[in-house]
């Protein structure tokens, strides 16, 4: 018998998916112009890892199964990707970027570290879970020292967060979900988070050195005079992005919302939202958002357009698209969010 959806998380891959485009959105507005480098540096801090932790919670039965064929599927999908993100940037910017077939520094990224994982989940799934855990942070510790660790099949980003996706693996998500349902639990993380967000937003010119070390793709040596220090730094950030990452779940509502909605849309939402932001490009709509003056924080018109584009992209014409590439239903960002017990025990 089928199970019910788990609302939560669909839920909670909605936020984030909204949050990786609305990251972004704002890009051009970071560095140069600084205004929005609090909202960038926030996001970066846990969505990626906390996707990744979900994907990997609903990877089980994938990997119990040994589906090779679901790894092929994000093979292809990576190349996909990268022939539309070619095709917009083509069109927008009038001649030929350049195409490198196995280096990636844009969003197929995520396509190809999801089949590194499950290749290798399902490859380690006979060992000790605790002790590949502990083996794939000790390897993301150090292998930032190595300055040809980068974006060269995806090297380093698989390297980075791994670790959040087999965590995933290792959880009982109903579990999980009871615990993050607590009203203290969920009242506190409330709290932190906003916490953190005000404090990033004051202290934003002394921290945003860290977005060296949140992107995952980025040698230690980026870190200047800390980096020395970069196995140390990125240990702490395992432990700072887990911990907002949970709150950030705690908070997420229980029923249904808009966001379960692009939850299940999460796929086609990441594989159209940047082809399509490159098309605004074209007309430079995109950068008028950004530097949008009528507002003194600057982040309505970024919210307005982070809206349009992904309405646009969970539209039923690029979903089709996605379950057509994957061969699988595309609403999870893995083909599912139903708990197994079996599988989560």
């Amino acid at each position: 018998m089928e199970q019910k959806r788990i609302e939560k998380w669909d839920n909670a891959r909605g936020l984030l998916i909204f949050l990786v485009v609305l990251g972004h959105v704002i890009e051009p507005g970071v560095n140069s112009k600084g205004y929005l480098n609090w909202l960038f540096l926030f996001i970066y801090l846990f969505h990626m890892p906390a996707f990744f932790f979900l994907s990997g919670m609903f990877a089980k039965g994938t990997v119990q199964n040994r589906r090779f064929d679901r790894i092929w599927g994000y093979v292809f999908l990576f190349f996909v990707m990268k022939i539309f993100v070619f095709l917009s940037k083509t069109i927008a910017q009038g001649k030929f970027p350049g195409f490198h077939v196995y280096w990636e520094d844009g969003v197929p990224w995520y396509a190809f570290c999801m089949a590194v994982f499950l290749l290798t989940a399902i490859l380690a799934q006979n060992l000790k879970k605790k002790y590949v855990l502990a083996g794939a942070i000790l390897l993301a510790c150090f292998a930032g020292y190595d300055d040809a660790v980068g974006d060269a099949l995806v090297l380093s980003r698989s390297i980075c967060f791994f670790p959040f996706f087999f965590a995933g693996l290792c959880v009982a998500g109903e579990d999980l979900r009871k615990q993050l349902s607590n009203k203290w639990v969920r009242i506190i993380s409330g709290v932190l988070v906003l916490s953190l967000l005000l404090l990033i937003w004051r202290e934003i010119d002394h921290v945003y050195w860290i977005r060296q070390l949140v992107t995952g793709r980025n040698p230690f040596s980026r870190l200047k005079r800390y980096s020395e220090y970069g196995a140390l730094l990125r240990l702490i950030y395992y432990f700072a992005a887990a911990a907002l990452g949970l709150m950030v779940l705690a908070v997420v509502p229980e029923g249904r919302s808009i966001f379960a909605f692009l939850g299940r849309r999460s796929l086609p939402i990441y594989v159209f939202h940047i082809p399509l932001l490159n098309l605004l490009n074209a007309g430079q709509l995109r950068d008028r958002f950004v530097n949008w003056k009528g507002f003194p924080t600057h982040l309505l018109p970024c919210l307005l357009l982070t809206v349009l584009v992904v309405g646009v992209c969970a539209g039923s014409v690029p979903d089709r698209i996605c379950r057509a590439i994957m061969n699988v239903r595309c609403d999870a960002g893995n083909g599912s969010n139903r708990l197994d017990e079996k599988q989560v025990s």
